[in-house]
C-alpha cells in the first residue's frame, strides 16, 4: 500500500511541476479563453458524444478537462507543487483523441506531453481512460469494474453507478473477448521469484497449447478455469508474460505454495462466467 501512495505522489509531482511564472501566466490565458469558448461551444446541439466537461482527483491531484471540436481543450491541474493549465486542439485520429498543444514550448505538465485519449461508456457513465494500456486493463475482468486510477470521468456523471460492461471504440475491442480461449495445458511448474520485499516466493508458471487461436494478448490478464486438478476445478487469475513460439501461451500466476497445478487441461477467458 505504501507503494502505491508514493507511486501516486510521484505522479501528482511530474504532472504539475514548477513553471517558470511567466510561461504559467500565458498558458492560464490561453487556456481561459479556451474554457469559456469550450462552455459555450457545449451548449449546443448535435456535439461528438466525447465533447464535455471531465475531471479526476486522488487526494494528491485534481485534474480538470474540457472538450469540444471547434474549440479544442482547456486543462486544468493542480498538485501540492501548484498549479499548471494547458490549452489546444482536439485531433480525432481514428478511435483516439489527441490533445495537440498550444502552448509555449516550455511546460511543465509532463502527463499532458503526450496524451491519448480514448472515450469509452459504462452504462450512463461517459470516461476517457489515457491510452491503449489504460482501456486493457479497463477491459480486463480483473479490474472488477474499476476504472484505471488516471481516468477522467464527465463531470455529470460522477455521482452515477456505472453498470453494464465497458464499451470502448471497435478498435480496442480485440481486448474483450466474446468467447474464452480454451488450450491444453502442456506444462505446469513452479517458479521462484524475489518479492519486493527481497523475501523469495514461489508462482506458478503453465502453457497452454491454444492451436490457431490468435487473439491472445501479451500482458492480457485471464481468468483460467482448472479443468483437471488435483484439489478439483476451481478458477484462478493468471497473466500471459509471452505467448512464447507458436501458439502456446506461458501464464504466471501468484498463488499460495501449498495449492496444487494443473495437471491436465484449461480454459483462458476475461470472464470467470
Amino acid at each position: 500500500m505504501l507503494r502505491v501512495v508514493v507511486a501516486l505522489v510521484l505522479l501528482g509531482l511530474a504532472a504539475c511541476a514548477r513553471a517558470p511564472e511567466s510561461t504559467r501566466e500565458q498558458r492560464l490565458a490561453l487556456a481561459e479563453a479556451a474554457r469559456a469558448a469550450i462552455e459555450a461551444e457545449l451548449a449546443e446541439p448535435d456535439l461528438p458524444s466525447w465533447a464535455g466537461e471531465y475531471r479526476r482527483s486522488d487526494g494528491f491531484t485534481s485534474e480538470r478537462l474540457w472538450l469540444a471540436p471547434r474549440n479544442g481543450f482547456a486543462y486544468f491541474c493542480g498538485c501540492c507543487t501548484g498549479k499548471d493549465t494547458l490549452s489546444g486542439r482536439v485531433l480525432v485520429d481514428g478511435d483516439v483523441l489527441r490533445l495537440d498543444i498550444q502552448a509555449p514550448e516550455h511546460f511543465a505538465c509532463d502527463r499532458m506531453r503526450r496524451e491519448e485519449l480514448v472515450f469509452a461508456t459504462r452504462g450512463e457513465q461517459r470516461v476517457l481512460l489515457r491510452g491503449e494500456q489504460d482501456v486493457a486493463r479497463a477491459c480486463n475482468v480483473s479490474s472488477r469494474g474499476q476504472l484505471p486510477p488516471l481516468s477522467l470521468v464527465r463531470v455529470s456523471d460522477r455521482d452515477l453507478e456505472p453498470s453494464g460492461p465497458l464499451v470502448v471504440p471497435p478498435s480496442f475491442r480485440k481486448y474483450q473477448l466474446e468467447t474464452p480461449i480454451v488450450g491444453r495445458v502442456t506444462r505446469a511448474d513452479w517458479v521462484e521469484y524475489v518479492d519486493y520485499a527481497g523475501k523469495p516466493r514461489q508462482r506458478a508458471r503453465v502453457r497452454v497449447d491454444i492451436g490457431n487461436d490468435t487473439r491472445a494478448l501479451a500482458g492480457m490478464t485471464f481468468y483460467v478455469a482448472l479443468t483437471e486438478t488435483e484439489s478439483g476445478r476451481s478458477w484462478e487469475l493468471f497473466t500471459m508474460e509471452s505467448a512464447g513460439s507458436g501458439s502456446e501461451l506461458e501464464l504466471f500466476a501468484y498463488l499460495p505454495e501449498t495449492k496444487p497445478l494443473p495437471r491436465v487441461g484449461a480454459r483462458a477467458s476475461t470472464s470467470p462466467d
